[in-house]
């Protein structure tokens, strides 16, 4: 987890994720359109989220396989939960279309990022995050999320 100011700070091989940072270096992203928005076709794209989160309880763990998710946070905190994608266990299996699969884990090892106006957090393929829920409070969150083909 980071702010988006220090974007450029990172270093990527996969020229995808450079094309995602570019991106968030060049765009104000108070600014930009609430709505789905292509930055490099089907291998890069912006999506924009306005959720309610719900309880923690029944939540669940969602994984990739050939996206890394890019998430940052417009208004209210954005809560994720994340652990190794071997750590779950499987209750949907692989969708190829939508690039996804859920689980459940209900043990230690895991990193909860609660994140405010401004920062972001980048989850690779073997990355599962447990999003749109928050172990406290409902609240509301807009946000977006850059799909980025890393496979």
């Amino acid at each position: 987890m980071d702010h988006v100011s220090r974007i450029s700070s990172y270093c990527f091989e996969n020229e995808n994720m450079r094309i995602a940072q570019e991106f968030l270096l060049k765009n104000d992203y108070r600014t930009l359109p609430k709505e789905k928005m292509e930055i490099k076709g089907d291998e890069v794209f912006l999506v924009y989220h306005d959720i309610t989160q719900n309880p923690l309880e029944g939540a669940f763990y969602e994984a990739h396989r050939d996206y890394a998710d890019i998430h940052f946070t417009l208004e209210g905190v954005n809560f994720i939960r994340s652990t190794l994608i071997d750590n779950i266990h499987i209750t949907k299996e692989y969708v190829k279309e939508g690039d996804y699969l859920l689980g459940s884990y209900e043990g230690e090892s895991y990193t909860d990022s609660y994140m405010g106006p401004g920062y972001f957090a980048i989850y690779m393929p073997e990355d599962a995050h447990l999003t749109n829920a928050h172990p406290i409070e409902r609240a509301n969150v807009k946000k977006y999320v850059i799909k980025v083909k890393v496979r």
